[in-house]
């Protein structure tokens, strides 16, 4: 819940392979960032190929406004010195070096954006990754006898996204099945058939990913 997974998959990184959690979890914060660049690119493309209902517009415009704003703030945390932020900050002598020292490693974990070929790189695979998730919809839809083009399972996969963005229950159990019943029900299919189509997509997703986390806990110590 509340990300909790997030948090505890830098803190396992950092203390095995002795790396500064500041630093994990602005490199964890990154590869988000990443992953959104490939969700905002396919948000912009969406309108121009097809029709979408008014709440999807709302969460795009929400999204944009929100990842906007981390992405500048993360470019001013790159572009500012540890130096001339302390200066400012009227603390003991200590505190400032406690605080300058947080700054480096928040700016170590987020240097490969100053990188353009990395960043290249990463968009690529981020976008990979997302049409990747596209055909899983598809398909599933497919195996409920329901033969769309695969815009459909484009708006759920992006709606299912937008609406998971807010932390809620474990897996976003109920946040993602709505989302997906909303998104498909755009294309005039059954409330209860789009629920089951819901349903069998999260489970794909949640049950190698719970195996696989329970296997690496004895792994990982």
């Amino acid at each position: 819940p509340a990300r909790a997974g997030e948090l505890v998959r830098a803190l396992v990184l950092g203390k095995k392979e002795n790396i500064s959690k500041t630093t994990v979890l602005s490199s964890a914060a990154l590869d988000r960032i990443f992953e959104r660049i490939g969700m905002l690119i396919l948000l912009v493309i969406m309108p121009l190929i097809m029709d979408t209902p008014d709440w999807m517009k709302k969460g795009t415009f929400g999204f944009v406004i929100f990842f906007s704003t981390v992405f500048i703030l993360i470019i001013l945390l790159m572009k500012i010195s540890p130096d001339t932020i302390v200066k400012y900050i009227p603390l003991s002598e200590k505190t400032n070096e406690i605080i300058k020292g947080v700054f480096e490693k928040l700016q170590k974990g987020f240097e490969a954006i100053n990188n353009i070929q990395t960043s290249a790189a990463a968009t690529i695979l981020s976008l990979l990754g997302w049409i990747t998730q596209i055909f899983m919809i598809h398909f599933v839809i497919l195996s409920f006898g329901i033969h769309m083009t695969p815009l459909a399972a484009l708006m759920a996969l992006l709606a299912v996204n937008i609406a998971i963005m807010i932390p809620a229950a474990p897996g976003s159990l109920g946040t993602f099945e709505l989302s997906v019943v909303l998104a498909l029900g755009f294309f005039n299919i059954d409330k209860s058939l789009a629920l089951s189509i819901a349903l069998t997509y999260h489970f794909i997703q949640l049950i190698p990913v719970t195996i696989a986390g329970v296997i690496s806990i004895p792994l990982l110590g």
